[in-house]
């Protein structure tokens, strides 16, 4: 009998909440295309959230990337919007941008890491046009960056990679994926899926792609609101196929062949769960320590906290103000203090 992978589709029950419902309420939201990418003309939309209620002065900008292991995950994902990250942009006077990106296993890491270097192109010679047409002030050096899972390796990319003029004066990397994706096969939405299981419907759904893109009808995909393709994100890594299909450095091999330092000087705030399943504690620690082995300079600027019994995100929802998030409270005020300089 084959097995029924449609039952994982099912909404989230959270996506329900009034309090996920709600979480944009604060903000007007619009979306523009950043770039035009495929054979189909495909436009990928990066999604703005400006406060309601805006201060006396320029706005500080937050660049957040989402997470998804790069096969799922949309910009516009309320849930997987964190609400201390609502609070944060309110208490901030910032303007949140939410880029999407190209997803695998429809396309690979080169083209991914080219949407985020053509989002940077378009924030620089068109971000600012927008929001003046709009009548928005922008303050361009208060720039944070952040990113969970998938979207912490978007982050630390665009820190390595991008001239002096982004002036990224920290970044946020919350269980940040950073090296190739690998999971051991197991419990995914609370059954047991094997090897076996996986592998072949990865190979199901490559050899359809195949066939679409022989045919010249390949639809580009740039967002993917979870639950759609979670069994992609699930199989690629379990399989210990993704390396393969992402075809393009880690992080850490971005690290190792980086001659340069990187041309701006952030201060780096990470969390990671110690019971994370998904993405390695270990695997943040490495960077760590490579960044400040690399730029000695840097070592003082990274604080990374190590949470106590935390598995892989299922953290949308905390508050910063709770007595056991004494620690979030602290790094979030340590986050305003860097980046609104």
């Amino acid at each position: 009998m084959d097995f029924d992978w449609e039952k994982f589709n099912h909404p989230f029950p959270a996506e329900s909440q009034p309090e996920v419902q709600t979480r944009f309420d604060g903000f007007h939201v619009f979306s523009e295309t950043y770039v035009t990418v495929g054979n189909d003309n495909h436009q990928i939309q990066a999604v703005i959230l400006v406060p309601k209620t805006l201060g006396d002065t320029p706005c500080a900008i937050h660049v957040k990337w989402h997470g998804g292991g790069f096969a799922t995950g949309a910009a516009d994902f309320k849930w997987w919007h964190h609400a201390h990250h609502v609070r944060l942009a309110l208490d901030s006077n910032a303007i949140t941008v939410l880029p999407n990106y190209r997803l695998m296993p429809q396309h690979n890491g080169a083209e991914i890491l080219s949407d985020v270097d053509a989002f940077w192109r378009w924030f620089h010679a068109d971000f600012l046009t927008v929001m003046g047409q709009k009548g928005i002030p922008i303050n361009v050096n208060q720039l944070l960056i952040s990113g969970e899972s998938a979207g912490g390796f978007l982050a630390v990319y665009s820190w390595l990679t991008q001239p002096e003029k982004t002036a990224v004066k920290a970044l946020y990397l919350q269980y940040p994926m950073l090296f190739y994706y690998v999971r051991e096969p197991g419990m995914f939405f609370d059954e047991d899926v094997s090897f076996e299981k996986a592998n072949n419907h990865l190979n199901d759904r490559l050899a359809e792609i195949k066939k679409l893109k022989a045919e010249g009808t390949l639809q580009s995909v740039s967002s993917a609101p979870p639950p759609r393709q979670m069994t992609m994100a699930y199989c690629l890594s379990a399989t210990k196929r993704w390396e393969e299909l992402f075809d393009h450095d880690d992080i850490r091999a971005m690290l190792d062949k980086k001659k340069d330092i990187p041309a701006t000087s952030p201060h780096i705030f990470i969390y990671h769960g110690d019971k994370d399943a998904n993405v390695p504690i270990e695997n943040t620690q490495t960077f760590v320590d490579r960044v400040a082995e690399k730029w000695p300079g840097m070592k003082d600027k990274i604080q990374f906290q190590t949470v106590k019994g935390q598995a892989h995100a299922g953290d949308y929802d905390e508050n910063e103000n709770a007595p056991d998030k004494v620690w979030l409270k602290h790094m979030l005020e340590g986050i305003k203090q860097a980046w609104l300089v």
